[in-house]
């Protein structure tokens, strides 16, 4: 069995969203993503044994600024306005430009001094283990 890691595009995977609405509409990378887990759920149809996916947290990778403010921290890897709606330019330009321009040093941090130094290994052991059955 090949382990394939897949990024949480919602908060949920894909196929909970997806059957919410029969007009949901996919991005094309999320529509192959989902031709790929479903052909992958298809082999390993037993939910009590590993398939090989790995969900990993959004958070990770694509943290969300909403109206309300920014579910990441510091040193998060990517910034996502999909939250803000018609105000995202204008915020996108007068608030994040400016904290950046302001606070460079506050929010590029090397990996090493975010909580994904200690998140990441715990994920993959709990990964590990529930393959190997540790």
């Amino acid at each position: 069995m090949e382990l394939v890691v897949i990024a949480t595009i919602f908060e949920t995977p894909w196929h909970s969203v997806s059957r919410k609405s029969s007009l949901h509409v996919m991005p094309g990378e999320q529509a192959a993503m989902a031709k790929v887990i479903k052909s992958i759920e298809a082999e390993y149809p037993d939910p009590t044994k590993p398939s090989g996916i790995a969900w990993i947290p959004r958070t990770w990778i694509n943290s969300y600024e909403w109206e309300h403010g920014f579910e990441g921290e510091p040193g998060s890897f990517m910034v996502h306005f999909a939250g803000l709606g018609a105000t995202r330019l204008a915020h996108m330009a007068a608030a994040w430009l400016d904290e950046l321009q302001r606070n460079r040093a506050k929010w590029e941090i090397p990996v090493e001094n975010t909580s994904l130094k200690d998140e990441t290994p715990e994920f993959w052991r709990e990964c590990a283990a529930k393959i190997t059955g540790d």
